[in-house]
């Protein structure tokens, strides 16, 4: 909806779309724009409702929100996860649910939020937020009922006759809400779920699957098995990592080179077949992946994808001083496994990737990303390269840190030779 009039009543209404809008170029203060994932301006009733797909707002004098651009009447027990974003020199407003929220008694803002972990708005974003607070995915998808953040919902007036409770919620507390209004039920997958509540994981955060994502971090697609989703996925199909900088134009990083560690997402390809239900597959964010929003996407039966929650923005982890390799390195042979010395006393969450290069200079050329784990064996592709690894792990106050090797003082050399025989 582009404009909501004082009269109208959006009620039990979702959105998935895609919204892209842009005032002109060195736009006068009256050509004012406003980009919502559900309504662009709300001067009326919008209530029982939520927005997933990406808003990217693109010059000045705007207003962008996940749910609602600009608001200047009623929002009500709604949400949205949908990733925001705003470009130029001048950003317009920008909020995980209300891009602008007007300053009057009418704009009343009651029982909604936002994802903060899947808009890529936290508390570390310099856009403008605004009202209501944000919360995480675990704060939305943990209750299983009209309890807690959803004790308002209950029992809504949509029709302006009839209570109603429009929401349906899921028994583990994974997904978030589903709108069951209308003959749908919350496991209805082919309902206005559509997979859109598919979830990503951390290995490290399952607990509360609360995930700000960093480079280093192990992330997992979630697709559990949510009333047989995982029935559509091709069972010759792929999962498939990609990243976006606004939420709209998604690529999948592909390494150079062949993977050295089978289903393996911290090196290429970054896509290996899928291997039933239940599974779960990762994928570890590096450096150049920083201010990107992640997805996971699979291919179904019936045509297109199934994909996950969105979760964004990856930010860099802090550095630390060099490791050493432990052994297996001096020169390195074909064959012969290279450690590296462990992180710190007390680190957890360790996990590591390899990499190698034509050359070992300040900004080597030629390199690729070729194994994970603790350890390395070099193959005959690697012949005549110099290897390093990058560890990732938590130190003793949770905080991600990265450490690197310097490079293998000698390229990789042949596997020894011995001569079997002996002459006296």
């Amino acid at each position: 909806v582009g404009h909501n009039t004082a009269t109208g009543t959006i009620a039990a209404a979702f959105s998935r779309a895609t919204v892209d809008v842009s005032a002109k170029s060195a736009a006068p203060i009256t050509d004012f724009y406003a980009g919502g994932g559900l309504v662009g301006h709300n001067s009326g009733t919008v209530k029982a409702a939520y927005a997933a797909g990406a808003v990217k707002g693109t010059g000045e004098h705007g207003a962008v929100g996940g749910l609602v651009g600009e608001n200047l009447k009623t929002i009500t027990a709604s949400y949205s996860i949908a990733p925001v974003t705003a470009v130029g020199n001048r950003k317009p407003n920008i909020g995980g649910l209300i891009g602008s929220n007007a300053t009057t008694t009418t704009a009343t803002v009651t029982a909604s939020y936002w994802d903060y972990i899947s808009s890529g708005i936290d508390d570390d974003s310099d856009a403008v937020t605004v009202m209501p607070e944000g919360k995480s995915t675990h704060d939305l998808t943990s209750p299983k009922d009209y309890t807690g953040i959803y004790a308002a919902w209950d029992n809504l007036t949509l029709d302006g006759v009839n209570d109603v409770a429009p929401w349906g919620f899921d028994s583990t507390g994974t997904f978030h809400p589903l709108l069951t209004y209308g003959g749908h039920t919350a496991e209805d997958i082919s309902g206005n779920q559509n997979f859109v509540n598919s979830g990503i994981e951390s290995r490290y955060d399952v607990g509360n699957r609360t995930i700000r994502p960093q480079e280093g971090m192990t992330l997992y697609s979630n697709m559990g098995s949510y009333n047989g989703a995982l029935s559509e996925v091709r069972r010759n199909g792929s999962w498939i990592w990609e990243t976006s900088t606004d939420g709209i134009t998604w690529s999948h990083p592909v390494f150079s080179s062949p993977c050295a560690v089978t289903h393996s997402y911290s090196c290429g390809p970054e896509y290996p077949a899928y291997r039933g239900a239940g599974s779960t597959f990762r994928f570890v964010p590096r450096a150049e992946h920083e201010g990107k929003y992640v997805r996971a996407k699979a291919p179904l039966r019936t045509g297109g994808y199934v994909y996950t929650r969105v979760i964004g923005k990856i930010k860099v982890a802090g550095t630390v001083a060099a490791l050493d390799f432990a052994s297996g390195y001096n020169p390195p042979r074909v064959g012969t496994a290279i450690t590296v010395a462990p992180p710190p006393s007390g680190a957890t969450g360790t996990t590591g990737l390899w990499q190698r290069c034509d050359d070992n200079t300040a900004t080597p050329s030629g390199c690729e990303l070729i194994g994970s784990r603790g350890s390395y064996t070099p193959g005959g592709g690697d012949l005549g390269h110099y290897i390093r690894a990058y560890i990732y792990y938590k130190d003793i106050s949770g905080v991600w840190k990265r450490a690197s090797t310097r490079f293998t003082p000698q390229r990789v050399t042949e596997v020894q030779r011995v001569d079997p025989w002996r002459v006296k």
